[in-house]
């Protein structure tokens, strides 16, 4: 497998280098449809609530006659098939929406995602050593965004994801406010971060570390 190596600099056609394929030769369609509905479920909150027919403030004193009305017999305003009742069956606030995949699980996911993602990944190591500036990161990070050759990409308006080994100061300052940008580092990326991003770069150390990461967890 091979992945384009980008540099703002260079005039030429963007170089390829070849990348181990444990990480981008690892199709699981499966996998991982499961691994995002996993995380999308674990960020829900579970906070919705809807008051029953014990907890609405309505009057309990019957409405109208037993017989003679031609109407259904009713007692009390609050039952759930009037305006203003109660609700039947409905969230109590204390649903649980966690769900949870082994970490041999993940680690796979996280290749198939990577796998998935592979026509949009990109090695770039000049991100690590912006200044502080944000001017001088959206420069870069034009520069960078014409060699993708994706018309549809739009700077601050995509989605773009940067995979670090480690965070540097200096360089979050620089990203923090360009919208759309997200950083994280390779002991943390998971997949759904791979997957939602439209481009993702990443350093040549950070690349290393998602291969050994893949790679440890397979040995054992």
């Amino acid at each position: 497998m091979k992945l384009d190596v980008i540099k703002s600099t260079s005039t030429t056609k963007n170089s390829q280098r070849k990348v181990s394929d444990i990480l981008f030769d690892q199709p699981n369609s499966v996998l991982l449809a499961q691994a995002v509905r996993v995380y999308l479920s674990n960020q829900r909150q579970g906070t919705s609530k809807v008051k029953t027919r014990s907890e609405v403030s309505r009057t309990t004193r019957k409405w109208y006659r037993q017989k003679g009305t031609g109407g259904a017999r009713h007692g009390a305003k609050d039952a759930n098939i009037f305006v203003g009742g109660g609700v039947s069956h409905g969230p109590t606030g204390n649903e649980n929406w966690t769900k949870s995949l082994t970490r041999t699980l993940r680690i796979k996911a996280l290749a198939a995602a990577c796998t998935a993602q592979s026509s949009n990944i990109y090695i770039n190591d000049e991100i690590i050593d912006l200044s502080g500036k944000t001017q001088e990161a959206v420069k870069l990070l034009e520069k960078i965004s014409r060699k993708f050759n994706d018309d549809k990409f739009k700077l601050t308006y995509s989605k773009l994801l940067i995979v670090v080994d480690k965070k540097n100061e200096t360089m979050v300052r620089a990203l923090k406010n360009i919208p759309n940008i997200s950083i994280l580092t390779a002991r943390i990326l998971n997949t759904l971060a791979v997957v939602k991003a439209h481009k993702i770069i990443m350093t040549t150390k950070a690349l290393q570390v998602l291969e050994t990461r893949v790679q440890t967890k397979k040995e054992k």
